[in-house]
Order: structure tokens, then sequence, then C-alpha cells
């Protein structure tokens, strides 16, 4: 939330990690969800996205 106010990422990104977030609480918490392929694999790209995003953030600090 706070790096989208601040302008750091986008809209898009914020709700990208708030999904993978949920997905994570939900694999971790629901013993009867299980994630299939076509739910992961349009991720892939979006979170190498991110990743790149966040490791430059870091690096600006």
């Amino acid at each position: 939330m706070n790096y989208v106010s601040k302008g750091l990422l986008t809209k898009e990104e914020g709700r990208l990690y708030s999904r993978l977030l949920q997905n994570r609480i939900t694999g971790d918490y629901n013993d009867f969800f299980d994630f299939e392929s076509e739910d992961v694999l349009p991720l892939i790209k979006p979170v190498k996205n991110l990743v790149a995003r966040l490791d430059d953030l870091i690096k600006l600090d």
C-alpha cells in the first residue's frame, strides 16, 4: 500500500502483490484447496517483473 501510494509501484503491481499474499495464505491454511497450473502459469512473467522492480527498489535504499 505504501509503495503504491508513494508511486514506487503501480496499482497493478500492488494488486499482484496482494493476490500473491492471498494465495500464500490460502495455500498455507486451506487444506482442501489445490492450485492448478492454469492458476499459476499466467503469474510467472508478472511475478518475475515484480521481483525485478522490488529488487531495484531495495538497491535504492
